[in-house]
């Protein structure tokens, strides 16, 4: 098996400082400022292919005037004597550049147009991820190396082995074709982001040495919300316990999420994604489907766009999974408004009604008990983000029940918990690690649609559980009192 140390060398810049970084670098180099750069990387000798670098850079200097050909990093002084030889005959040195070793190689990445490499055996080189990393198409030989798994996921081309004139010809072809170029590369530095971080390296070691880390995946459902996405990103990446990636979900938002966005994980060191709508999904619910199912860790965190978490909301949540029933971790909230301004510390007053002492403590039970003591009144989980979720029976619930958790408006939330809770224990901790953003709007909109979700949950769930006649009259009292707090009119 062969497992890459993953890319722990990313590229710090984002897509608008390319012309920028470009001319600096021709002009160090004292290129031509429409230069199209060919690029390798590494110790210039017999294994890396140096001879075999200068064979395909002669032919592919020949054949575009614009083209020059670059290497990065100490050589064997003896090979490149006789290669520098070949291209003093050739009349070509005004197009090879031998820079030798520099400490920071990432502006040559982002400003060259090909990575070749030419390596005659490299078993999965970091700088194939580093190019990619940095939207440069990389190609290579066919059986050098590991790397080709990850080059034929069209992200890169391969040619046979040690064939100069193949490497030449597919390098010309992509100077020639710059939209093929593009797919190439944007498709190559989305796999390595999502799946080549350092931080994956080090999950699999520990997990090959019996030592696995918990992986968390981080799901942002978000529609609207550019104004709070930096602050709310920014306390996922800032967790004590680092998330094993992110993914950011964006319903069609007709602000400026999207940008906001993009530049944000542009230089996040967390493995990273963004997933777009083009048409709103209509359900926040399916929002949490497509995240979940995307999802390649052990645990998701549904973190919505709008709140805030402290930074050690995981560390806290993570330890009641160590006992394999409980399904989901989930901790206290404190309250604020729009303006970040805070109501209250705690949602004890809210719960009072049921047993105010039983979240002042910690607590881990059974998931049926849970909703035969609380969950079949209320929704006594206020806000999603405030849960860890084990992924595996989190994931069968959704793909279960997606439809009857879409049809409600309000409750959906509440009826996911329900269900999942039917597979195993909850665990609660009381300090208030989460801040749940509630808007003026939301907290007026409560109707007459709400008040009949709540009732028909309650009902179904009391059946479902065969509760009895108190907790039908608990309910019935329930539903009463928030029909009269908010003035609607009767049920029917």
């Amino acid at each position: 098996m062969t497992r890459p140390q993953g890319s722990y060398f990313r590229t710090p810049f984002r897509e608008e400082d390319r012309v920028a970084v470009r001319d600096r670098v021709r002009k160090r180099l004292g290129l031509r400022e429409d230069a199209r750069i060919i690029l390798s990387v590494g110790y210039g000798d017999h294994r890396k292919g140096l001879d075999l670098f200068v064979d395909a850079g002669l032919k592919i200097t020949r054949a575009h005037p614009d083209a020059a050909a670059v290497w990065v990093g100490h050589v064997d002084h003896a090979l490149q004597a006789f290669q520098m030889q070949r291209i003093k005959d050739a009349r070509l040195e005004d197009r090879f550049v031998f820079i030798g070793l520099v400490e920071d190689p990432r502006d040559y990445y982002f400003s060259a147009d090909i990575y070749v490499l030419t390596s005659r055996e490299d078993p999965f080189p970091s700088v194939v991820l580093e190019a990619l990393d940095a939207a440069v198409p990389v190609v290579a030989f066919e059986g050098a190396g590991g790397f080709q798994d990850l080059l034929k996921r069209d992200c890169g081309i391969l040619v046979p082995k040690f064939d100069t004139d193949a490497m030449a010809r597919a390098v010309c072809s992509l100077l020639d074709n710059s939209e093929e170029a593009e797919h190439l590369a944007k498709i190559g530095r989305e796999i390595v982001r999502q799946e080549f971080g350092f931080s994956h390296y080090l999950h699999d070691l520990l997990a090959y040495a019996g030592r696995p880390l918990p992986r968390v995946s981080v799901v942002v459902p978000n529609y609207n919300y550019d104004r709070y996405l930096i602050e709310r990103l920014n306390s996922i990446v800032r967790q004590t316990v680092r998330p094993y990636e992110l993914i950011v979900l964006d319903d069609a938002s007709t602000d400026d999420s999207v940008k906001t966005i993009e530049q944000f994980l542009a230089t996040c060191d967390i493995p990273a994604k963004l997933v777009r709508n083009e048409r709103n999904s209509g359900s926040v619910f399916r929002q949490w489907m497509r995240g979940v199912e995307a999802a390649r860790g052990d645990f998701v965190w549904i973190a919505e766009a709008d709140d805030l978490a402290d930074p050690d909301l995981l560390e806290k949540l993570l330890p009641a999974f160590e006992r394999r029933d409980v399904v989901m971790s989930y901790c206290q909230s404190r309250q604020m408004d729009g303006d970040g301004r805070i109501l209250s510390e705690d949602y004890l007053d809210y719960v009072s009604d049921i047993d105010r002492s039983r979240w002042a403590k910690p607590y881990v039970v059974d998931g049926r008990q849970e909703i035969a003591e609380a969950l079949y009144l209320k929704n006594t989980i206020p806000n999603v983000s405030a849960v860890l979720f084990r992924r595996a029976p989190l994931i069968e619930v959704l793909q279960g029940e997606l439809e009857e958790i879409a049809s409600y408006r309000d409750a959906g939330d509440w009826v996911a918990y329900l269900r999942l809770l039917e597979k195993g224990g909850v665990a609660f901790d009381p300090r208030p690690l989460n801040s749940h953003r509630r808007h003026q709007s939301s907290v007026t909109r409560f109707d007459g649609r709400h008040l009949q979700e709540i009732a028909k949950v309650q009902a179904e769930t009391i059946a479902r559980f065969h509760l009895g006649a108190s907790a039908q009259a608990a309910a019935a009292a329930y539903v009463q009192s928030l029909y009269e707090q908010f003035g609607l009119r009767a049920l029917k």
